[in-house]
Formats: structure tokens, C-alpha cells, sequence
């Protein structure tokens, strides 16, 4: 009896065991989707923004004692002598480059060029503190900029910056209170005059390209004069009111490089 109980007892446990293996294969059912993998994260290498950015620029000046920086956004203040200067910007991993070139008591000269080549200005600097900062904008945070300075060795850069004189010569003579400036640049640029507030008879010449897409605001962003196509070769005059302090000129050239010279002169002031 004992013996017979026992067997009963077994076969019990046995159809308990045969139940139980069915659930157990549910709670582990193929069927089912597999818990989702961790998500792989994508990250760039600064280092291949900035071997890049070394390469467009050709390296840090051969005078050490002239600036050289890289960085997201490369900065670098020095005292100049006067002369004949090439500055070299260029940026990786973005997609604009905006360069802002500022001399000892003077408003930043802005200029803006897309990435992926080095872009190479010559200038005269009379001499003094001289501020440059370039920035990578439009792109990853790994991006980076880079700008140097080095003493001009081209000779016909140095010949074709008879800019300078005919920007003097082209609005000459100077009229009494007038606020004047110049620039160069194959790209979209802009240029700061500190004129107060008040009504102004703008005088507006350009050269080396077709035409030029002009435009002023004063430094607060209100307009002053909407965006015109400007045909080079001559001189222009037309009247602005600036609706606040400083007026921000900006021009992009219709191809090639254009040069330009302008002035705000206050209105009712004699032409001297």
C-alpha cells in the first residue's frame, strides 16, 4: 500500500512538471521582440576639423612674433607696425566663417565666407593694436575657425591696393563733418561709420566689379536705407535718415573684387 501510494505520488509530481512546462515556455516566448539594443552615439573628432583648418592656412606664420589662432572661435589681439599685411581666415565642420577684424580705436570691419578654403585679404595697417576673431557658425560643435597674420610678400597685391588711394582720391575733396570709410573684399562685407543720429546725404562709389548690392541699417538694426543694386564706375548721392546711432554700410560685389569708398555727410553742411 505504502508502496503503491508512493507511485501515485510520483506520477502526481510528473503530470504537475508536464503542466508547468508549456507556462514556462510562454514567459520566455520567441514571439516576442527582443528588448531594444542601447543606441549607438556618433561623435566627430575635433582633431580632424582642425588638422583640416592647419592645412587651409598653410601653418602658423614663419615670424613667430605674428598671430596665430585655431579654435570654435580663434581670437588674437597684437601690436602691429605699420605695413603691408596678409590676413589668412578659414573653418571646418561648419558651414560660414564670420571674421571680424578690429583696429585701435575702430569699429569691427565684419566680412563673411563660406567654409571649406582658406580666404586670404591684404590690408594696410597704419600701425598699432590690431584685433582679430574668427568664428565657425552653422555647423557642428566640433567645428573650428582659424586666422593668421603675416607680412605681404605679393607684389601685385601691393600694387593692386592703389584701392586705398582711389578711395581717398574718388571722393575727394572731404566735405565739413563727413564720416568716411573704405573697403576691399571679393565677398559680402560691412563697414561701421559712428555718425550720430540725423539725416545724411550718403556719397557711394565702387569699382573692380559690375555692381554692388548696397544696404544700410543703423548699429541698433533699424534700416536706413534698403538693399540696391549700385552700378560701379561712378559716383553716387542720395539722402538717409539714420534713426539712431551708427550706421553699419553693407555690400556684397557682383563677382570679382569690389572696392569700395563711401561717406555720410550731415545735412546743410556747406561742401567746404
Amino acid at each position: 500500500m505504502s508502496a503503491l501510494w508512493g507511485a501515485r505520488i510520483l506520477r502526481v509530481k510528473v503530470v504537475i512538471l508536464v503542466l508547468l512546462l508549456p507556462l514556462a515556455a510562454c514567459e520566455y516566448s520567441p514571439d516576442e521582440p527582443p528588448a531594444p539594443a542601447p543606441t549607438a552615439t556618433h561623435s566627430v573628432d575635433p582633431a580632424v576639423f582642425l588638422a583640416a583648418v592647419t592645412r587651409q592656412l598653410g601653418g602658423p606664420p614663419a615670424g613667430s612674433s605674428f598671430p596665430y589662432a585655431i579654435g570654435k572661435t580663434a581670437e588674437w589681439t597684437a601690436e602691429l607696425a605699420a605695413g603691408d599685411y596678409l590676413l589668412t581666415a578659414a573653418c571646418s565642420g561648419a558651414t560660414r566663417l564670420d571674421l571680424k577684424l578690429t583696429r585701435a580705436q575702430g569699429l569691427p570691419e565684419a566680412r563673411d565666407y563660406p567654409c571649406g578654403e582658406a580666404r586670404a585679404s591684404f590690408f594696410r595697417h597704419t600701425g598699432g593694436t590690431l584685433t582679430a576673431r574668427a568664428t565657425a557658425l552653422y555647423g557642428l560643435e566640433a567645428g573650428v575657425a582659424g586666422v593668421k597674420i603675416e607680412p605681404n610678400s605679393d607684389e601685385s597685391l601691393r600694387e593692386n591696393f592703389g584701392a586705398s588711394a582711389w578711395a581717398r582720391d574718388v571722393l575727394d575733396p572731404s566735405r565739413p563733418g563727413e564720416y568716411r570709410g573704405s573697403a576691399t573684399s571679393d565677398a559680402p562685407t560691412s563697414f561701421g561709420l559712428a555718425a550720430p543720429a540725423g539725416r545724411y546725404e550718403l556719397n557711394f562709389a565702387c569699382r573692380g566689379t559690375a555692381a554692388t548690392r548696397l544696404s544700410i541699417r543703423s548699429w541698433s538694426g533699424a534700416p536706413a536705407l534698403a538693399e540696391m543694386t549700385v552700378p560701379c564706375g561712378e559716383v553716387i548721392s542720395t539722402d538717409l535718415q539714420l534713426p539712431s546711432d551708427g550706421a553699419e554700410l553693407s555690400m556684397a560685389p557682383a563677382g570679382g573684387t569690389g572696392q569700395y569708398s563711401f561717406r555720410l555727410v550731415p545735412s546743410g553742411k556747406g561742401q567746404g
